[in-house]
């Protein structure tokens, strides 16, 4: 984005792919006025009638929210690829829009548009956030027995996921047992996400040793595996955990969020002291909590995960 900020400063006049570059950044910050004014340096119809571009536009949309915009970028599109069709697929999908997407998804076949892995991606995470199990295993199995691809990692991640918020703990993790490849950190991250739904301790623990494995790196596993053992008043165990971190220079990384305001893009760290408005932010915190202080809500404090 700097650069791009850069280029602007010197008049250097942005082509349609600085534009596709500058809104995947957008994108990942959720900077929804910058990415709008970005788009805004290039002709619309490069947009409809480049796929490249439009897609990109699409996802900037669609991941921050704005799912009636992302509709209509759709709708004006003057070529539509596999590329455009999944992009609205999972837009639809992750916004709450399943239904729809589903009769997206029947629209594309009928067009004779064949699907690919990444289509089945937005239809199973679309299952997943609706809490559709039938369908998303249906959409699953059809992969190979209709569409012949084969399934990835990232598409048994997705069912995992699927399993584990259903409260189906026990066969998501025989899925990732059975599955015909390794299962790397995303696949035990979404039953690790599952576990912390429904609290399942046990299971927790033993998906958090397996990310130890795959993540060393990882402050947040040795945090939550030291957190479980307390809970669970296994004083050792915690003590080993919290004694390999030492051993091992890792430090908990502090938490981070951000938001955009006004086309600036603020980020917070756990306890930040230096930005410019900290007392009026740290004011209106201490509104909100005496406000659900008076609501009813009591911070839980016994639960780890």
């Amino acid at each position: 984005m700097d650069l791009f900020l850069q280029m602007q400063r010197e008049n250097v006049k942005p082509d349609c792919y600085t534009v596709v570059g500058v809104l995947s950044a957008c994108t990942r910050l959720g900077a929804l006025e910058l990415g709008e004014w970005a788009s805004g340096l290039v002709d619309r119809n490069e947009f409809l009638c480049n796929p490249v571009v439009g897609t990109a536009l699409i996802d900037l949309y669609a991941k921050c929210g704005n799912m009636a915009r992302a509709w209509e970028v759709f709708k004006g599109m003057k070529e539509k690829d596999r590329v455009v069709w999944n992009a609205i697929i999972s837009g639809l999908a992750m916004n709450g829009y399943v239904k729809i997407s589903f009769g997206l998804f029947g629209q594309v076949e009928k067009i004779g548009t064949k699907p690919d892995g990444n289509t089945f991606i937005g239809l199973l995470c679309g299952c997943t956030h609706a809490g559709l199990v039938d369908e998303g295993m249906q959409y699953f199995n059809s992969m190979d027995r209709v569409f012949s691809l084969i399934p990835t990692v990232e598409h048994y991640g997705c069912m995992v996921d699927l399993l584990g918020r259903a409260g189906l703990l026990d066969e998501a993790h025989r899925m990732i047992r059975n599955m015909p490849m390794e299962a790397n950190a995303i696949v035990w991250g979404a039953l690790l996400g599952a576990c912390r739904i429904h609290r399942d301790t046990q299971l927790a623990e033993l998906v958090l040793k397996q990310l130890i494995e795959l993540e060393p790196w990882n402050s947040g596993n040795y945090v939550l595996l030291s957190n479980i053992y307390s809970t669970n008043l296994k004083w050792d165990e915690a003590a080993k955990i919290r004694l390999s971190m030492n051993e091992k220079g890792i430090q908990k990384s502090p938490g981070c969020s951000w938001i955009e305001v006004d086309g600036v893009v603020h980020e917070f760290l756990v306890g930040d002291k230096y930005h410019p408005l900290l007392e009026k932010i740290y004011a209106k915190l201490d509104e909100l909590t005496k406000k659900m202080k008076v609501a009813g809500y009591i911070p839980s404090t016994g639960y780890v995960l």
